[in-house]
């Protein structure tokens, strides 16, 4: 916005939140000023945090009748990568896989897809009920999250 106000546009459930801000990309990771914005797999990239939490959205979900990855273009945020990318499906693999790398401690998940989010528990051998987001009540702070540990 022109008075630097950022758009929510991340929104799952009630929480809505910005990405970064462009010109101060860095701050959501480092700073207070930047506690209430989402970082990028491009920012996060070269940080190291105790906890992450990843929003894995539906751009990339698991489809269990073709018992495979499924790509969706027109729900990725960064147009520049979907638009005409033979090579997609990898590219979102290696994306989540970075998102996903980058605590020492411990990563919390909210899964957009049920489907992925069961893909995950079945693969990974733990239940996410306690953590999954009751889509019934609406809530006024952040969702409950799928804790991983990090091995």
């Amino acid at each position: 916005m022109p008075d630097g106000t950022l758009i929510k546009d991340v929104q799952v459930g009630n929480l809505q939140m910005p990405w970064e801000k462009k010109t101060d990309f860095w701050k959501w990771a480092t700073h207070d000023s930047g506690m209430e914005q989402i970082g990028t797999v491009y920012t996060a990239q070269g940080f190291e945090f105790d906890y992450i939490a990843v929003i894995f959205g539906k751009d990339l979900v698991y489809a269990p009748k073709m018992n495979s990855w499924k790509v969706v273009p027109s729900e990725s945020f960064d147009t520049q990568v979907a638009r005409n990318n033979p090579d997609l499906a990898d590219h979102l693999k290696s994306v989540y896989r970075v998102l996903l790398s980058r605590a020492h401690k411990g990563v919390y998940i909210y899964f957009v897809d049920p489907s992925t989010r069961k893909y995950f528990e079945a693969n990974m051998g733990v239940s996410t009920e306690a953590g999954r987001l009751d889509e019934t009540k609406t809530f006024q702070e952040k969702p409950r999250l799928m804790p991983v540990s990090v091995l």
